[in-house]
């Protein structure tokens, strides 16, 4: 049987009025969704990234923005 891949929790790290959202999935793939600047051509970025990219501050506030319920398995993912 495979691993379903399936959303963990979406997190928002909003930076003024910029778009700053993590959704991290099951498998430790990461959509992040975001905004470079105000000006055409810097809004709705996105780009996949996976756990090991992620620094440990990062980490961090994601894990402080979690849900609750999420929290354990989130910590475990940023673990492995």
């Amino acid at each position: 049987m495979e691993h379903e891949d399936r959303r963990l929790c979406q997190i928002s790290l909003p930076k003024g009025g910029l778009d700053n959202d993590y959704t991290i999935y099951t498998s430790g793939r990461i959509h992040y969704f975001y905004d470079r600047h105000i000006y055409p051509g810097g809004q709705n970025e996105e780009e996949w990234l996976i756990v090991s990219e992620l620094n440990e501050d990062l980490k961090k506030r994601l894990i402080e923005r979690c849900p609750k319920e999420h929290v354990g398995e989130l910590k475990k993912l940023f673990k492995s």
